[in-house]
């Protein structure tokens, strides 16, 4: 495979932090915009309820406290297992690795290691990019994040070009401009 663009990229945790609140919120655009409607919903049926603006059933009532009871224990889970993934011995995500890019697909391997994985474009299940980074998902668990603070605006737009031409619909552009 003849590389056409070579990037090496150390995540940092803060950048790790980020592709996680994207895939746990953002990665779907309806999860977002879903979960604060019923946010929404939920407190306005509390609060008109413990005001006395409006009276509903019990069932209502009880019903948008759990909601929102849920919601915060999701969003407590899902901070708890991003400081606990950061703080574990098995972070392979906040290592430096060199991509290199060609028309086949890409190889990947981590400086010091004689480790050289190789992916074909079909092993990507979907890509993504964001202000931020470029997300390689090879399945719903697992990704490359590419922060694009570590690669030139030319290595970005080239790779941007590169994973539209082989991934096509699989390929999501979530930055405007």
């Amino acid at each position: 495979m003849e590389p056409t663009i070579e990037i090496t990229v150390t995540p940092t945790e803060r950048q790790y932090r980020q592709m996680a609140h994207f895939n746990a919120y953002l990665k779907k655009p309806q999860t977002l915009p879903l979960m604060t409607f019923v946010a929404v919903f939920s407190l306005a049926m509390v609060w008109m309820n413990a005001a006395g603006v409006i009276r509903t059933s019990a069932f209502v009532y009880i019903g948008s406290i759990t909601i929102l009871a849920l919601m915060a224990v999701n969003l407590l889970m899902v901070e708890y297992s991003i400081s606990r993934y950061l703080k574990s011995d098995q972070l392979g995500v906040i290592k430096s690795r060199r991509l290199v890019f060609g028309e086949d697909g890409f190889t990947c391997e981590t400086p010091g290691q004689d480790t050289c994985a190789q992916y074909g474009w079909d092993r990507l299940g979907q890509a993504f990019e964001t202000k931020a980074f470029f997300l390689l998902y090879l399945n719903v668990q697992q990704a490359f994040c590419l922060p694009k603070d570590q690669m030139t605006e030319q290595q970005a737009l080239r790779l941007r070009e590169l994973l539209k031409a082989r991934l096509g619909s699989r390929m999501e552009i979530r930055v405007k401009g």
